[in-house]
């Protein structure tokens, strides 16, 4: 994710844009619709993930003109190669028509550099381009124009972005979670709070949830709350790192420090989200 931020810890998320600049597994609403925009004469539909597969020896054909679904394809993957190059193709692509694909692999290309407010603007115009298309695909583009403005810590748009979503596919927990994320930076306690409390009522087995609403209630003084949602998270991942990082929090409130040191060296050695390992070793920084 190019760039990291400090900012409310995270999970996996299907419509989320890791802060490595890698892409998730786009939202299935979304791979049907961007499928729907290309040509028919494809036998079928080209699967577009945000998390590319791994290329063991990445060669790149330009793909024929009349062949989008290859030609996004090949867009998607060298945004892992040569994201400017990707950039620049795209955006020759989008000039000529390319549409929703070629507008999306540019909008990729430019987090992979580092460029998510640039980005998170692209999305949105993506979103906003055709009033009537289909509700699930434009909720996904406004998901992960949210997802790339909370990378470019603009919390405000990102917020904004994740209601128009909401407002389209209301009650998806992911969306929900996103949006709790955009009020922590903003330290909007009671808004993150009523997001999440939503995100885990509609899926209880969210570990992510679990762990951002622990964030939330110890900010506010809910120490009984947090350790509800910390032993809820570990239960179905005992290795959380964020569940693990906000134990560590509670147990240095609480004068344990042996035990707060304990928990952020093993959050450090499993090395599972960067985010969450740099502010790990943030607080580790402070002990003897």
């Amino acid at each position: 994710m190019v760039g990291r931020i400090r900012r409310p810890f995270n999970g996996v998320c299907a419509m989320r844009l890791k802060t490595n600049g890698k892409r998730e597994a786009f939202a299935p609403a979304l791979l049907v619709a961007l499928a729907l925009a290309v040509p028919a004469a494809a036998e079928e539909p080209a699967a577009m993930p945000l998390e590319a597969p791994t290329l063991e020896a990445p060669t790149l054909e330009t793909p024929a003109p009349e062949d989008p679904a290859t030609r996004y394809d090949a867009c998607l993957a060298q945004t892992e190669i040569d994201p400017r190059a990707a950039l620049t193709a795209a955006e020759n692509w989008q000039a000529a028509g390319g549409g929703v694909p070629a507008g999306h692999c540019a909008a990729l290309a430019l987090i992979a550099l580092g460029e998510n407010a640039d980005a998170g603007t692209l999305l949105l115009s993506l979103a906003n381009a055709d009033p009537n298309a289909d509700g699930l695909m434009r909720a996904a583009l406004y998901g992960q124009a949210g997802n790339a403005f909370l990378l470019a810590a603009m919390p405000d748009n990102a917020r904004t972005a994740l209601s128009r979503a909401l407002e389209l596919n209301p009650g998806d927990p992911v969306l929900l979670a996103d949006r709790a994320r955009g009020a922590m930076l903003e330290t909007d306690w009671e808004a993150a709070r009523a997001d999440l409390d939503q995100a885990i009522l509609l899926a209880p087995d969210r570990i992510e949830a679990y762990a951002l609403r622990a964030q939330v209630r110890r900010q506010q003084g809910d120490v009984r709350g947090a350790r509800d949602d910390i032993d809820a998270a570990l239960r179905r991942d005992p290795g959380n790192p964020q569940a693990l990082f906000e134990q560590a929090m509670l147990k240095l409130k609480a004068g344990d420090r042996a035990g707060a040191k304990a928990d952020l060296e093993a959050v450090v050695a499993g090395a599972r989200d960067p985010s969450v390992t740099a502010a790990a070793q943030q607080e580790l920084a402070e002990f003897p």
